[in-house]
């Protein structure tokens, strides 16, 4: 984490401020998906569990957003299997459409892989998506013991990036 260290210092305070503004208005969706945000922009993936996690059954598309990377950071592969089966529609949102791709090349039914690997790796070449795709890679080929792989890719990238 490359933090700042005032941004280290201040997150207990901000966290806790956040705390009292979900008591002051309940479950109020927006500062829901508020404090989540703070947390996300920390990585306090228990947190945003804790925040998000009790409503799956209504989850949206925004809480989403926040709660599927904090359970692969948090390597919740289980649950994310849970929230991709009771919310398909998740799997077509454009920023989530990745990490169902991800899911499914190294948690999902075997050989069912492929077109997840094709939408991982055309990412790669958008320059929006190219970290967060190369980390997802990472990911499934590590679960899928894969390694090898990742190390080509990489071979190959610096290769390419220094003609």
């Amino acid at each position: 984490r490359d933090w700042p260290s005032t941004a280290w210092e201040y997150q207990q305070f901000v966290l806790s401020q956040a705390g009292w503004l979900l008591r002051l208005t309940g479950t109020n969706a927006q500062d829901l998906i508020l404090v989540g945000a703070v947390a996300a922009r920390f990585e306090h993936d228990d947190v945003i569990a804790s925040l998000f996690l009790p409503q799956t059954a209504a989850l949206t598309p925004d809480q989403a957003r926040i709660l599927i990377p904090a359970l692969y950071r948090r390597g919740d592969f289980d649950m994310l299997a849970r929230l991709f089966e009771r919310h398909p529609e998740f799997k077509a949102l454009p920023d989530l459409r990745l990490y169902h791709a991800a899911w499914d090349l190294g948690w999902g039914p075997r050989g069912s892989g492929g077109e997840s690997r094709r939408l991982l790796q055309d990412a790669v070449e958008q320059p929006g998506q190219r970290d967060l795709a190369r980390r997802l890679i990472l990911l499934g080929n590590r679960q899928l013991g894969q390694e090898d792989e990742d190390k080509a890719d990489r071979e190959s990238t610096r290769l390419n990036s220094s003609h």
